[in-house]
């Protein structure tokens, strides 16, 4: 596994201003188009900015430390690396704002369209709400809304569409379900805040993305678009697996014995009733199909764990008859 502090040349007390000293003749050296005859400039340019992006984020530096090259490589993907790395500006710093070798350009050019791209148009994402705002880490607004999101700072070049913005939203059971309207605050320029409604269709699942046309960046061909990648809140007592949902449901001993009709909570606060057949055993799961996430042609379903429910407290009616089931073997 690559060691960053080997990478840049510096110890690991080195300041932040040693890494960025570092980084920055490194970067002069190996930048590609000053060693087009070099095939190995290229990767090791690559080295430098991984590098770079790690050391020079306290809180990715502080990972590293800890769980060592193997162990941060496993807690943290390419994306995960770059996100918050501001490519602009650090090589408009370095290199004096050249133009063909500017950060975006580098960027796609280097580490791919899906690094926090748009779809292939080679445009950054950042976060519109700021890093205290809603939690949405899926398709965010920068430069223009603020906030130090992944790609924060790219321009666009020519006259192509402003950037992406990409953010993360939280739902909760009932809106993943049924859908609904939010509205969110972003920062927008000049410090103002500008609010904007959301529609969430229905039947939507956890990290599934959603895309709000023309609420990116400005730019020449038009404003860049807004992306949120949904996060399913968890509300107790539901657990969600995939598309289904389950919830723990206790049942007096009787009913299990029985049979009956017990009353079923519905993550959108109504209760459904379903039957319990004769002799069920405890930990059964009755399923209420159509009932849990997804879209009405592939919906998962409600799943109902029934638990035998011990009464706490006996009257001596029901202590006689629990020893009289007792004596018959019950």
């Amino acid at each position: 596994m690559k060691d960053y502090y080997k990478v840049l040349g510096v110890d690991r007390s080195a300041t932040l201003e040693q890494v960025k000293k570092a980084f920055r003749g490194l970067a002069k050296k190996y930048h590609p188009d000053f060693n087009k005859t070099d095939p190995k400039a290229e990767e090791r340019f690559k080295e430098i900015n991984e590098a770079y992006a790690v050391l020079s984020d306290p809180e990715k530096r502080r990972q590293y430390d800890t769980f060592g090259a193997e162990g941060f490589r496993r807690r943290f993907s390419q994306e995960d690396i770059f996100r918050g790395f501001d490519f602009s500006s650090v090589f408009s710093e370095v290199f004096g704002g050249m133009g063909g070798g500017g950060g975006e350009n580098l960027f796609s050019r280097f580490f791919g369209g899906g690094m926090g791209g748009g779809g292939g148009r080679g445009r950054g994402r950042t976060s519109p709400f700021g890093r205290g705002g809603p939690s949405v880490e899926a398709f965010n607004a920068e430069d223009l809304f603020g906030g130090g999101g992944f790609g924060a700072g790219f321009g666009q070049t020519g006259g192509g569409r402003g950037q992406d913005f990409e953010s993360e939203l939280q739902l909760t059971l009932a809106e993943a379900i049924s859908g609904g309207k939010r509205r969110l605050s972003m920062s927008a320029a000049g410090g103002r805040m500008q609010a904007i409604d959301v529609a969430i269709p229905p039947g939507v699942l956890d990290g599934q993305k959603l895309r709000v046309p023309g609420k990116g960046a400005p730019g020449p061909g038009g404003p860049g678009d807004l992306y949120l990648k949904l996060s399913i809140a968890a509300q107790p007592p539901f657990r969600v697996e995939g598309k289904d949902i389950l919830v723990d449901l206790p049942v007096p001993i009787s009913t299990l014995a029985l049979g009956g009709t017990v009353e079923v909570p519905a993550p959108d606060g109504s209760r459904k009733r379903v039957k319990v057949s004769p002799r069920t055993q405890s930990n059964s799961r009755l399923r209420i199909r159509g009932s849990g996430l997804g879209s009405s042609r592939s919906r998962g379903d409600l799943y109902v764990i029934l638990h035998a429910q011990v009464p706490e407290h006996l009257t001596l009616e029901q202590e006689k008859l629990f020893k009289a089931l007792r004596d018959t073997g019950v």
